[in-house]
């Protein structure tokens, strides 16, 4: 979870080309109990298969200012996150820690895939905030 940890991975799913999607994760931890962790994601967009005589309809969807119809792929995106976390109360018989997290850290709008019949279009988070205490009975 500290570390420097790099993925990269490539799929095939059809004939219109290739998905490339890269993720990049970097942390610190301090002796204070303080940490630190930025991530990134990177993916180059997914094929969709598009009918020419469906093409009026979908440019009317939602979405589809995302989506490239023409080279019919979707648009390539980055996001970003960040989490931070403190050791609240280590020493004690109940260890307390607290953590704040934010996905899609520059509200970055993207979808994962659009017009799919069976599934239809899944739009990415915007920003997500999040936050947790956590407590450890020894």
């Amino acid at each position: 979870m500290f570390g420097k940890e790099v993925t990269l991975a490539a799929a095939f799913p059809s004939p219109l080309g290739f998905t490339l999607s890269a993720s990049v994760i970097s942390g610190s931890h301090a002796r204070r109990g303080l940490w630190t962790t930025f991530s990134g994601r990177y993916e180059s967009g997914t094929p969709v298969e598009v009918d020419p005589d469906q093409l009026p309809q979908l440019e009317s969807q939602p979405g589809a200012n995302l989506v490239n119809l023409q080279t019919q792929r979707v648009s390539p995106w980055v996001v970003f996150g960040l989490s931070g976390g403190v050791d609240l109360r280590r020493e004690a018989r109940v260890a307390i820690s607290a953590q704040l997290d934010v996905q899609n850290l520059f509200n970055t709008p993207f979808v994962y895939n659009f017009g799919n019949p069976f599934s239809g279009t899944h739009f990415g988070n915007p920003r997500l905030w999040s936050g947790r205490l956590k407590f450890v009975f020894r």
